[in-house]
């Protein structure tokens, strides 16, 4: 990593800094899996458990506990469009037409079958909540635009909210608290009761792996794309809204949202998205620690970051070391 460069990104170029001449940075690898596939989701539970999920043929789950070893592997029989840990203590992955719910000790899955009453074309975010109900970014076959969906845990459709954003623009991840549900669509982010009801949408931005601020799960941490900027950004979605700081990150050429991660550890905040990693002090928003690799798809508990490549699985550690 060129760390002068990346500075100069930030806006500290030409700023007086003492580093140690010696000071290089090293990578340790704490352990790596092969894979004889690729595969295109990461997800990471409490316990820093890798889940990896492939959308095509062989469509999979696999798990991999928090020292590289596999747990178990789940075949299914329909592509993978999304999936999420839910709020109930389940690993989902959906399709168009049924969603596996698979147990993270065992991985015994439940298959939910949605209703034939409506019919999903594909599926572009899910977030379940703590009764097993979906929530969606989704398209049907009898709508050009994107609409919004509840699904309930037993596939039928509890209300849809129709958008007139065309299916190029897609939509961003969801974010579910307690009495709410958000997600981007367009350029907008949507602020809905869980029965359904639009409260606003009045916040340009995305939302890119937004996970909870541990004081209120009404505020937010996420990666966005703000102001022709990638942007990382702390909302605070309770009454009207408010935006309460956001600061530039370099987050690489992708335009993949399912590549982010973010996680919040202590009074520090880590994100990334395929190619940066960054380490931000919560209090006031600086860069504390960056990095640029490839293929960075998830941050564990201790900091610790999971790469994938198509021929392995990483749980890496980055530092610097005096030579």
């Amino acid at each position: 990593m060129d760390v002068m460069k990346v500075l100069g990104d930030h806006g500290l170029s030409g700023k007086k800094m003492a580093l140690p001449k010696d000071l290089i940075e090293e990578d340790v690898i704490q352990w790596e899996v092969p894979l004889a596939q690729s595969y295109d989701f990461v997800s990471l539970d409490s316990n820093d458990n890798v889940y990896l999920a492939r959308k095509g043929s062989p469509y999979e789950v696999k798990k991999l506990t928090a020292q590289g070893v596999t747990a178990w592997t789940v075949n299914l029989d329909f592509f993978i469009n999304a999936v999420c840990i839910g709020q109930d203590g389940y690993y989902y992955a959906v399709g168009a037409a049924k969603a596996a719910k698979i147990n993270l000790a065992t991985g015994a899955v439940t298959i939910i079958t949605f209703s034939t009453a409506f019919k999903l074309v594909t599926v572009y975010s899910v977030e379940v909540d703590a009764s097993g109900n979906f929530y969606m970014g989704c398209q049907d076959d009898t709508y050009s635009y994107i609409r919004i969906y509840k699904i309930t845990s037993t596939g039928t459709r509890a209300w849809m909210y129709s958008t007139n954003t065309t299916t190029s623009n897609r939509s961003s991840a969801g974010y579910l608290s307690p009495t709410h549900f958000y997600i981007r669509v367009s350029i907008y982010i949507h602020k809905f009761t869980l029965d359904g009801t639009l409260v606003w949408s009045n916040f340009s931005g995305d939302l890119y792996s937004p996970v909870s601020d541990p004081t209120n799960p009404d505020k937010v941490y996420t990666l966005s794309f703000f102001d022709g900027l990638h942007q990382f950004i702390h909302y605070d979605f309770s009454g009207s809204g408010a935006r309460l700081n956001q600061t530039p990150v370099t987050m690489g050429t992708t335009n993949s949202w399912e590549e982010a991660a973010v996680r919040i550890i202590g009074d520090f905040a880590y994100a990334t998205r395929s190619q940066y990693w960054y380490k931000k002090r919560l209090s006031d928003f600086k860069v504390v620690g960056m990095y640029q690799s490839a293929n960075l798809r998830g941050i564990a508990s201790d900091s610790t970051f999971i790469t994938l490549s198509p021929t392995s699985v990483r749980r890496m550690k980055f530092r610097y070391k005096i030579k």
